[in-house]
């Protein structure tokens, strides 16, 4: 998507606007943000992906081992 020159250049002007909005309300809420709706989707993606793991899956994951 950023690799795109013509997206690159249009998600960088949407995400200096929603900056903007920001700065003129005087909070941050990432409003028109075009990058926080993709952000927030690998986030619960991921989230989601560690909330399936059983307890050993877990534990395995999360304890020391040779490497």
């Amino acid at each position: 998507m950023l690799k795109d020159d013509k997206s690159a250049a249009e998600i960088k002007e949407a995400a200096f606007k929603s900056a903007l909005t920001g700065i003129r309300d005087g909070v941050m809420t990432y409003k028109n943000d075009p990058l926080m709706p993709i952000l927030t989707g690998e986030i619960t993606a991921r989230v989601n992906a560690f909330k399936a793991l059983s307890s050993q899956e877990e534990g395995k994951l999360l304890s020391l081992n040779a490497d």
